[in-house]
């Protein structure tokens, strides 16, 4: 049986203690909208005749009251989730949130808290009601999501839920949303794009005949298909898994940058190669790109699709604050740039950002804010998955690359390989006819830095992998120089 992770039933906790704030979209509801939840769900192999279920909820930051106190401005909250059937509560958990703020700017659009309610419940049909409270305004707000709790076959091949989350990573650090060696931050919006760039999942797999004398292997078919047409868009290339039980997980992420806006379906299909068994679970989201709408394309008449965007505003026109923009921009400014804006007045850098992004804004023939978002969508992105101690994400190698390309179209991840420190290979294929990126955590201490790369201007070292371990580089290595 997979292990779940642990509930806290019915007990309050700070959400300081395990604040994690996602920047999903480019714009967050209005305020006059009323408080802000997103909910999906989950079910998973639970115990005895008990399905373990995962309720994923999310309150937008920016629809909470914050009060000015001693220490800063602090939001109070409490997000409580009940499971009803035939009107009947027969679970609920509650969470007791708090968030703290130095100023006002670090309170930034399109920014949510993401949690996990847990229960193990009979199979059957539950409404998941969850009931929102801001403890400073005293507004509230309810919203609820039909569920089937159904129990995965116990002798034939079988897959749980599929999981859609912002961040998936491999850990050893027990949380509330830890499962089975992965860290599954959850995404239960669903929309993916400019601002969310990769698609990442979670799922388990179940009933495999295994073997322990003579273990085989099972395949895995993952597709995307356009929800209007029942086009596949995407398919991805099929990979065969060793088996080392009866039970295994599938957790991975992908780039979606090439899916116009629109409603999609994630479909993977599992075949155990020892009996050609197949399971299959398929999973509905949404693909949001402000650039298609400036630039006049077509998107997608789906009525949800339709509902759920109109909760989203388009990007901001105002330029929030020049200093901090600047600063942020360093990576793709010019050496001149960077000593003309130094001898600007305030009111000259704000000045000098509109001229910017309209001269970047023309060759593409969107909107100037649309461009700086695009922008500052990736700085926000480099800071949530590469930050280091107190180093902003931005900064750092990684960051860096990722502010000026966005994300690479493939990412060879090599750890725990012996006398070699762990080091990611990123590949972008349409620039330069084809390049990329080493970036290999020297220290050992978790800050991958930049070692050697194929682009024009960048560190060069062709014989990298001999400069960090001592040893020849090997013919597969040789390949992807």
């Amino acid at each position: 049986m997979m292990k779940p992770i642990r509930t806290i039933g019915g007990t309050a906790m700070w959400f300081i203690g395990l604040l994690l704030l996602l920047s999903l979209m480019g714009q967050a509801r209005p305020a006059e909208a009323g408080l802000a939840i997103d909910l999906d769900y989950a079910c998973f192999r639970g115990r005895d005749s008990l399905v373990y279920v995962e309720v994923f909820a999310s309150v937008q930051r920016s629809q909470l009251v914050y009060a000015q106190t001693d220490s800063g401005l602090a939001a109070r909250f409490r997000l409580a989730m009940s499971m009803v059937r035939s009107g009947e509560v027969i679970a609920s958990d509650t969470l007791q949130g708090f968030d703290m703020v130095t100023d006002s700017s670090e309170l930034r659009a399109g920014q949510f808290f993401p949690y996990v309610f847990a229960f193990y419940l009979k199979p059957g049909h539950y409404e998941a009601q969850a009931d929102l409270e801001d403890e400073t305004s005293g507004v509230s707000e309810r919203k609820t999501v039909s569920t089937v709790i159904e129990q995965a076959s116990t002798d034939s091949l079988a897959m749980s839920d599929i999981e859609l989350a912002c961040l998936v990573e491999k850990t050893d650090e027990v949380s509330r949303f830890w499962k089975n060696g992965f860290r599954v931050l959850p995404n239960p919006v669903r929309f993916y794009g400019t601002q969310l760039p990769l698609f990442y999942y979670y799922c388990e797999l179940y009933n495999f005949r295994f073997f322990p004398d003579s273990p085989d292997s099972f395949m895995i078919h993952r597709q995307i298909r356009a929800a209007e047409t029942g086009t596949v868009v995407r398919s991805l290339p099929a990979r065969v898994k060793k088996k080392a039980g009866a039970t295994a997980v599938e957790a991975d992420g992908f780039p979606i940058t090439t899916l116009s806006t629109g409603t999609y379906s994630f479909e993977i299909r599992i075949t155990d190669l020892y009996d050609n068994c197949v399971a299959e679970e398929v999973k509905k989201f949404w693909v949001y790109r402000p650039e298609d709408f400036e630039a006049g394309r077509r998107t997608a008449t789906d009525s949800l699709f339709v509902g759920r965007l109109a909760e989203f505003a388009q990007p901001a026109a105002d330029i929030e604050n020049a200093e901090v923009a600047l600063e942020q921009m360093r990576h793709i400014l010019t050496a001149d740039e960077i000593a003309r804006v130094r001898r600007l007045t305030p009111e000259g850098k704000v000045q000098f950002l509109r001229e910017y992004w309209e001269r970047v804004a023309q060759p593409e023939g969107i909107t100037p804010e649309l461009a700086r978002w695009k922008y500052f969508s990736r700085i926000e992105e480099a800071n949530r998955r590469f930050s280091y101690l107190k180093k902003e994400g931005w900064k750092t190698d990684r960051g860096r690359v990722y502010a000026q390309l966005g994300p690479p179209d493939l990412v060879d991840y090599r750890t725990a390989q012996e006398d070699t420190p762990d080091h990611e290979i990123w590949y972008y294929d349409k620039i330069e006819g084809g390049v990329q990126f080493v970036f290999a955590d020297k220290s050992g201490f978790g800050d991958l830095e930049l070692v050697h790369s194929t682009k024009r201007g960048e560190i060069s070292d062709l014989n990298w992998l001999k400069t960090l371990s001592g040893r020849p580089l090997d013919e597969r290595t040789r390949l992807s120089q």
